[in-house]
C-alpha cells in the first residue's frame, strides 16, 4: 500500500513538473529575428565588417516598425538618427503597450494597411489612431531602406517627403521582404492557437491575404529582370507549392499547428537558398553589399 501511495505522489510530481516546464512559444526574439534576416538576405556570404552598421540599422527599423511596445527601442532610434536616417518619429508617437503579445494585434497582419481586413484583427486595422501610428511605424523602416540604398533623396524629408511619400516600388518592395521575414519566424515558433490568429496567414486562396501572395508580389517586383534566373524560378516554383501545401493542410487548429511550423520552416529555407543571389545581382543592393563586385 505504501508503494502505491509513493508511486502516486511521484506521477502526481511528474505529472506537475512537466505542465509547469511547457510554455506557448509567442515570438523570437533578439538574435532569431535577426538570424533570420541575415540568412535571408545573404544566405552564407561572407558579410564585410564595415557594413555591420548597415545591417544592424537594418535590424533595428524592423524591430521599431514591428515589435516595438511598452516604450522600448530608444536606443535603436538612436541608432538610426546618429547614422543620418531622417524623418524618424518619437517613441511615444509609435509606442505599443503594454504587454509584448498584444503588439501582435497591430503590427503583425499586413505591410499594407489597406489589406488589414481579417477577421481576427479587424478591430484593430480599423482604429483610426492605429492607422496613423502605423503609417509612423512603417515610415522607420522605409526611410531606413532609403537611407541605405538611396532610392529617392526626397522621401524622408519632412516637408517634402512627407507629402510626396514617393520611395518608389522597389524601396516599398523590400522593406516588405524584411517584414514578412520576421513574421514568418513568428509563425515558426507559435504554438499556441491564441497567437497564431492574430498573425497574417502564411498561405490562402487568390482572393486571400496571405504572407505567400505578397512574397510573390514583392518578389517579382524586385526581381522582374532575373525572371529566367534558376533562383527566380525556384524561389516561384517554391512559393506555389509551399501554398498549396498550406491550402491542403486545412484550417490551422491546435491539433496541426506543428504544421503550420514546419510550413514557416520550409518557407524561410527556400528563401534563404534563393533570395540572396536574387539580391546579389540586384543593382541596388549590390551598390551596398558588394561594392568590390559591382566595381
Amino acid at each position: 500500500m505504501k508503494r502505491i501511495r509513493l508511486l502516486g505522489a511521484l506521477f502526481v510530481i511528474m505529472c506537475i513538473t512537466v505542465a509547469s516546464c511547457y510554455k506557448p512559444v509567442y515570438a523570437k526574439v533578439g538574435k532569431g529575428h535577426n538570424a533570420d534576416l541575415e540568412a535571408v538576405l545573404f544566405g552564407d556570404r561572407v558579410i564585410n565588417s564595415d557594413m555591420q552598421t548597415t545591417i544592424k540599422m537594418l535590424e533595428a527599423a524592423s524591430y521599431l516598425t514591428i515589435d516595438q511596445f511598452q516604450s522600448n527601442g530608444q536606443d535603436r532610434l538612436n541608432l538610426l538618427s546618429g547614422n543620418g536616417v531622417k524623418g524618424l518619429p518619437e517613441i511615444a508617437d509609435i509606442n505599443i503597450g503594454p504587454g509584448a503579445i498584444n503588439h501582435r494585434k497591430y503590427a503583425h497582419n499586413g505591410w499594407n494597411s489597406e489589406w488589414h481586413q481579417l477577421k481576427y484583427n479587424s478591430q484593430y486595422s480599423k482604429d483610426e489612431k492605429w492607422q496613423k501610428k502605423w503609417k509612423k511605424r512603417k515610415s522607420i523602416l522605409l526611410n531606413t531602406v532609403n537611407e541605405i540604398f538611396e532610392f529617392s533623396w526626397f522621401s524622408s524629408i519632412p516637408l517634402i517627403g512627407g507629402v510626396l511619400k514617393d520611395y518608389g516600388e522597389d524601396c516599398d518592395s523590400f522593406c516588405a521582404l524584411v517584414y514578412y521575414t520576421h513574421i514568418l519566424g513568428d509563425h515558426e515558433v507559435t504554438n499556441d492557437i491564441s497567437q497564431y490568429e492574430v498573425l497574417l496567414p502564411i498561405g490562402g486562396g487568390p482572393l486571400d491575404n496571405s504572407i505567400i501572395q505578397e512574397l510573390s508580389y514583392h518578389c517579382e517586383t524586385l526581381f522582374s529582370d532575373q525572371e529566367r534566373s534558376e533562383a527566380y524560378k525556384a524561389l516561384m516554383k517554391g512559393l506555389d507549392e509551399l501554398n498549396d501545401e498550406w491550402l491542403n493542410m486545412g484550417d490551422v487548429t491546435e491539433s496541426n499547428i506543428k504544421k503550420n511550423q514546419e510550413i514557416a520552416t520550409k518557407l524561410l529555407k527556400l528563401m534563404e537558398e534563393n533570395v540572396p543571389e536574387l539580391l546579389e545581382n540586384t543593382d541596388f543592393f549590390a551598390d551596398v553589399f558588394y561594392k568590390d563586385k559591382v566595381a
